[in-house]
């Protein structure tokens, strides 16, 4: 596992940016990066990591640009709201999150020690990171596969028609298929009435990343990444990157936990990186950050709130859901 502030513990996968629809207004609270429901990430704290990170950040070992210093802020306090989650998430959940499973994946990784001295992040900073992942496994290994969506969905070729077509989506749901065939055009892939599980998106998962072993990153085939659906709520339009060729835009009907995880879902789950799988359950989670009410100082950017993650402008946020949220799961 690398470890970084541009990749991270919590690694985000690579599903590209979008549009959000709506802008976080800064913290009411001077002298706040950020709030996460009533807690406070302090200027100053995100300020101080900021300057232990760039004195202690080794040159980036394949020789590209390192993060800009305004993004390794972003990047910092990402981490930050994420753990503030995933301490929410445990407390709400009931997480169980033992010291030796924190150790344990720390050595997995290579140790605190290495990961210390190849990051430029404090220890304290790791152990944290580490402890949220740890947390983001539990949730998934309770969760994840219990996910079921119904949808309409089609595949488009760029970002500005999946976008576009969401919020015609949004806007005018009972004309899904009209507008979804439109987007597609003749010859182009609409699928209505789909039901799709945890499960599924975890197998799809599993044969993308072999994809992408074998330098196949979807262009030349079906595949494509499916993890953003499990941000997927209720009653919302959704439209992220589906691979390197395609956009996947969908009207979201119903989303659930109520599947039961078959024996070769349970394998396919074991068979992702962790990092991918706790990426699953952070987005997983993107109702929680909502209901938590994330709010971001200006000076750092917006919160994308499914892809969890600080951006400097909504142009960079992970996928778009702009309809009006329906029952949360």
């Amino acid at each position: 596992m690398v470890i970084s502030r541009k990749a991270g513990l919590l690694a985000t996968v690579a599903v590209a940016g979008v549009l959000l629809v709506g802008c976080d207004s800064g913290p009411g609270q001077a002298g706040s990066a950020a709030i996460v429901g009533g807690n406070a990430i302090s200027l100053d704290a995100v300020q101080q990591e900021l300057n232990g990170e760039l004195a202690n950040q080794p040159a980036p070992a394949d020789g590209s640009t390192p993060q800009s210093p305004a993004d390794e802020a972003r990047s910092i306090l990402t981490e930050d709201v994420r753990n503030q989650i995933a301490d929410a998430a445990i407390g709400k959940y009931g997480l169980v999150v033992p010291a030796q499973a924190v150790s344990t994946y720390l050595t997995q990784n290579g140790g605190l020690d290495k990961l210390v001295s190849s990051s430029g992040l404090s220890a304290g900073n790791i152990q944290d990171i580490a402890h949220s992942n740890v947390a983001m496994l539990a949730y998934a290994e309770r969760y994840l596969l219990k996910l079921h969506v119904d949808l309409d969905l089609a595949l488009v070729n760029d970002q500005k028609t999946a976008t576009a077509t969401a919020a015609k989506l949004a806007a005018d749901p009972a004309d899904v298929k009209s507008i979804l065939q439109s987007a597609a055009g003749p010859s182009g892939q609409v699928y209505l009435g789909q039901q799709i599980t945890g499960g599924n998106i975890v197998q799809n998962e599993v044969q993308y990343e072999q994809q992408q072993q074998q330098g196949d990153d979807g262009s030349s085939s079906q595949g494509g990444s499916l993890l953003p659906l499990f941000a997927a709520q209720s009653n919302s339009a959704i439209a992220f990157q589906y691979s390197s060729q395609q956009w996947m835009v969908a009207l979201v009907q119903h989303a659930d936990g109520s599947t039961t995880a078959s024996a070769d879902d349970t394998t396919a789950l074991g068979q992702l990186q962790p990092e991918v799988v706790a990426q699953g359950a952070l987005e997983m989670l993107s109702p929680l950050g909502q209901q938590l009410g994330i709010r971001i100082s200006p000076r750092y950017g917006i919160w994308d709130p499914v892809g969890m993650q600080v951006v400097a402008t909504a142009d960079q946020a992970a996928t778009t859901e702009i309809m009006e949220r329906g029952t949360q799961r």
